[in-house]
């Protein structure tokens, strides 16, 4: 079973949590970018106009004639090297304005069928509307992608930290049509606009839920914060308001006029002294103190009763406020410079590479791994069909035993003995094979299969030898037997009794030689056990040895243990291997990782050997006992026929 870690984990949520939701999140990238795009054309369009400055006079005038046309407006955009022109916002309509005369240049009208009001509400809601989906307002399902992609950011940081130095730029843009192409960009993008997705998810999600993140900062809505406890009234002009408001902020530079936005009607102060913000203008200043050359100092002014309703300056301002009050130009770039828009605009499409090359790795590992499988379960089938039957035994006596051998076997046939071997030998030729194509130290394998090899035939001769000298006392027993009778034989030799002593020994070497194969002896020869004379073994040993059903049994159970053990080897083998080809090449812990796989594949390897060397040393224990008690037997019928003469 493979081992389950943290970093397994956190991989497979990467994973399946990221390719579903890719989709929605390059929605939302695309559609921003698009939105966005707009945004810059309008901050680069000046409409053929150039900056002059203006006086303080010569913008009452200005602001005069502008606000007297009947148009209910929400903002004013007041002349600045940015903006050279006077500037009329008003829901779904702009009205531009020469500084000199103050000539209409263009009068535009959104059409909510628009491209970009389209793109706009595709960024904002999936097209869902307030209503949404499911009783859920679209706004929230945008927030929550932006949420989970956030949180899918954060892990792969956690899982590319140990690979941080295989960062390169280069790997930026795919070069080929290869996954790991792909796999690189997806990665190295992703790293790079990290910074850029939690700010863009946090702020997004900070709009949608605005009552949570007031609760979160602890924003006092409405802000008392700068305003003042009795106001201060002035003459009911635009150059009277314009001249107080420039006195309480004279360092700063009056960018725009914002209007006053009723929402809920709100109720009538009973108390005239009491300070009303809610009908309040703002003037809204960029000074020094200001982040990212916003014009977040404000003058309050209430136009209605021409009175100064109070003024704060940014940098005076709670650090909690001056996050809250940065959300919105943070996220959408409005207000804010032309620098900042561009560089929006470059992240959201590093944002879209990121997300595209990533859904495309995702697919191309997957078609991989199937074509992979299908190649698996191709070799195997093609690997048992070829397997080849074994061969029958010749005589009667010899096709009775196979049979009564069969019949008796309890979990565990010949047939599965020979695909076992099989599976073995192609294991085993793959597992080689893979691991020379993964650059294995093939100087210290071929010591330690040298090693093995020369252990295995020592322990072969010693067997050997022993089942020598076994026959030997039998041939000699005989012998002697023969001479007592009148000596018409020689020593070792003769007759029925040295015959049958030779041929117990000559058996027992011959089962001797059907196991005691080392494992570099050739291509049919793997573990210590032939394909084609495996089933034979037992029938032999039967045969010529007089093996009794325990001890028949005995050697099955051996063989039946070395088998679960050896496919426990072999399945770790096949892990190394799968384990192996998932390895990313030039990542930092690939050099790590590999030999680790590796060096877990030879110790299996290698315990399979010695799971060969103590399955060989088991069988011959039995064999050896089994010719003991021949040749004992053997030697007390010899002496009962002396007795007896």
């Amino acid at each position: 079973m493979k081992k389950i870690s943290t970093t397994w984990v956190l991989k497979k949520i990467h994973r399946w949590l990221g390719f579903p939701l890719a989709v929605l999140f390059f929605i939302t990238v695309v559609s921003g970018f698009l939105v966005g795009f707009d945004d810059v054309l309008e901050a680069f369009n000046h409409y053929g106009q150039s900056y002059t400055p203006v006086t303080l006079e010569e913008q009452a005038v200005a602001l005069e004639k502008l606000t007297n046309q009947g148009v209910n407006y929400r903002q004013i955009i007041l002349p600045s090297p940015s903006t050279p022109f006077y500037q009329i916002r008003a829901r779904g309509e702009r009205i531009t304005y020469r500084i000199d005369d103050l000539h209409k240049i263009e009068h535009y009208k959104n059409n909510s069928d628009s491209f970009f009001s389209v793109m706009l509400r595709l960024h904002r809601n999936y097209l869902l509307g307030r209503e949404g989906l499911f009783g859920i307002p679209g706004s929230e399902y945008s927030a929550w992608v932006g949420l989970l992609a956030l949180l899918i950011s954060i892990i792969a940081l956690w899982l590319w930290w140990p690979l941080r130095k295989a960062f390169r730029l280069r790997d930026l843009l795919p070069n080929s049509t290869q996954r790991k192409d792909f796999y690189y960009s997806h990665m190295t993008a992703g790293i790079i606009v990290l910074i850029a997705i939690v700010l863009f998810s946090l702020t997004g999600a900070a709009l949608t839920y605005r009552s949570v993140t007031q609760s979160l900062l602890n924003i006092d809505v409405p802000s008392t914060q700068g305003v003042r406890q009795t106001p201060l009234y002035t003459a009911a002009n635009w150059q009277n308001w314009l001249r107080v408001a420039q006195a309480e902020i004279p360092d700063g530079h009056l960018q725009r006029i914002q209007a006053p936005r009723r929402r809920g009607g709100g109720n009538e102060e009973d108390n005239e002294n009491l300070v009303n913000t809610r009908n309040a203008m703002e003037f809204r200043f960029v000074t020094s103190g200001d982040w990212l050359g916003m014009a977040g100092s404000k003058v309050l002014i209430d136009t209605e009763q021409s009175s100064l309703v109070g003024s704060l300056r940014f940098g005076h301002q709670s650090f909690s406020s001056q996050i809250y009050n940065m959300i919105l130009p943070l996220h959408t770039g409005r207000n804010l410079s032309k620098n900042y828009l561009i560089v929006i605009l470059v992240f959201m499409l590093l944002t879209a590479v990121m997300v595209f090359s990533g859904f495309i790795s995702f697919i191309q590992k997957k078609r991989n791994y199937k074509q992979i499988t299908q190649r698996k379960t191709q070799l195997f089938s093609t690997t048992f069909k070829k397997t080849s039957e074994s061969r029958k035994p010749q005589n009667e006596k010899g096709r009775l035993a196979h049979y009564s051998i069969l019949k008796n076997i309890q979990g565990f046939t010949m047939m599965q003995s020979i695909c076992i071997v099989l599976i073995s030998v192609s294991c085993s030729l793959i597992a080689v094979y893979l691991f020379k194509g993964e650059d294995i130290n093939s100087s210290q394998t071929s010591q330690a299969i040298l090693e093995r090899e020369r252990d295995g035939q020592n322990r072969g001769s010693f067997a050997e030898q022993s089942d020598n000298s076994q026959g030997s006392r039998g041939q000699r027993g005989m012998g002697s037997e023969m001479r007592s009778q009148g000596g018409r034989h020689q020593h070792g030799g003769g007759s029925r009794g040295g015959q049958r002593g030779s041929r117990e020994g000559r058996g027992a070497n011959a089962g001797h030689g059907q196991h005691s194969h080392s494992h570099g002896s050739g291509a049919t020869s793997v573990l210590g056990f032939k394909a084609n004379d495996l089933e034979n073994s037992l029938i032999d040993m039967t045969e010529k040895l007089a093996l009794n059903e325990s001890q028949q049994n005995t050697i099955r159970e051996v063989l039946s243990g070395y088998s679960e053990k050896s496919k426990s080897n072999r399945q770790t083998i096949n892990n190394a291997r799968q384990a192996l080809s998932k390895l990313i090449p030039g990542s930092d812990d690939y050099n790590r990782n590999n030999s680790m796989l590796i060096e877990k594949a030879k110790t299996a390897f290698n315990n399979m050997l010695t799971l060969n060397s103590k399955t060989r040393e088991d069988i011959y224990s039995i064999l050896n006992e089994t010719q003991q008690t021949i040749v004992t037997n053997i030697e007390a019928k010899s002496i009962s026929r002396r007795g007896e003469h």
